[in-house]
């Protein structure tokens, strides 16, 4: 089964990692990180992008990233992907659709990545990138944050 959604925009409000061994990094909280984002639905596609700075000095850890909705669990408990660009098959867990959209992943360590999509009213500015994609849908806030955290 698959699924069409509507079209809409979101501002990436918030992300929050948990790790494996139980400590969060969230950054509505941190003095360290900040981010910004964007994510488009049109359809069954799904675009993410999001700028993750440390200290001053960002990066783009997704870029582009694109996603098809190939199911949505029927009591929208999750919904399954797969990912442009590697072809990967997984599922997004959704906490919450209203009146923002919540979605959590989680990786093969056991660390949790949870981000908030605030619905845009304005025009979103997508940062869309010329090239492949880069980074991958709902993750990656995760990855950056390893580095600082050795």
């Amino acid at each position: 089964m698959t699924h069409t959604s509507y079209a809409d925009s979101f501002l990436l409000k918030r992300a929050i990692v948990t790790w494996d061994d139980g400590t969060v990094d969230d950054s509505a909280a941190s003095s360290v990180f900040s981010l910004e984002g964007s994510m488009s639905i049109v359809g069954n596609t799904i675009t993410q992008n999001i700028k993750y700075c440390y200290q001053q000095v960002c990066d783009d850890v997704v870029q582009n990233g694109i996603g098809t909705i190939l199911y949505v669990n029927p009591n929208m408990a999750y919904v399954t992907i797969r990912r442009e660009e590697d072809g990967v098959v997984d599922n997004l867990i959704i906490q919450s659709l209203t009146p923002n959209i919540i979605t959590l992943y989680v990786y093969e360590d056991g660390t949790a990545e949870a981000h908030e999509w605030q619905p845009s009213s304005k025009n979103n500015k997508q940062l869309h990138a010329d090239g492949e994609p880069r980074g991958s849908i709902a993750r990656g806030i995760a990855d950056a944050l390893r580095a600082i955290r050795k």
